[in-house]
C-alpha cells in the first residue's frame, strides 16, 4: 500500500517537506531514519516501495534504540516465512502500526511547513 492523500494523489507538496526527513536521517535522527525505513517499506508517493532500503534505514534507527524500526526491522525479516495465522495477525496489526506512526510524522513536517510560510507572511 502506499501512502497518498485521501483522493489518491500525492501528498501535496512533498518536495517541500520529505527533503527535510530525508537529511534528517542521513544526519543521524533516528527517528527520521525510522519514518525513511517506513516510506521504503510502505511505498511512498515519490519512493517505490523497496524492502532493502527499508531494512537499512530501520537498522541505523534500531541501532540507536529506536523500538518500532527494530519491530520493522524483525518484521521485513520474517517476509515470506510461513506464519501461523496469529503471527500474520501480529505482522500486519504492527506494520499497520508503523504506517499511522509515519503519516504523523509527514502531517508533522506539512504542519512545520505551513507555520513557517504564515510567518513569513506576516513579516
Amino acid at each position: 500500500s502506499r501512502i497518498v492523500s485521501g483522493s489518491g494523489t500525492p501528498n501535496p507538496n512533498e518536495e517541500d517537506w520529505m527533503p527535510a526527513i530525508r537529511k534528517r536521517a542521513e544526519n543521524g535522527s533516528a527517528e527520521a531514519q525510522f519514518e525513511m525505513g517506513t516510506f521504503y517499506e510502505l511505498g511512498f508517493t515519490s519512493i517505490p516501495a523497496d524492502a532493502q532500503k527499508a531494512m537499512d534505514w530501520y537498522r541505523k534507527a534500531a541501532a540507536q534504540g529506536h523500538v518500532v524500526a527494530r519491530e520493522g526491522l524483525e518484521d521485513l525479516s520474517r517476509e515470506g516465512a510461513t506464519l501461523s495465522p496469529n503471527e500474520t495477525l501480529k505482522l500486519t496489526t504492527r506494520r499497520a502500526s508503523r504506517q499511522q506512526l509515519s503519516s504523523s510524522a509527514v502531517l508533522r513536517a506539512m504542519d512545520a511547513k505551513a507555520l513557517d510560510a504564515i510567518k513569513k507572511m506576516k513579516d
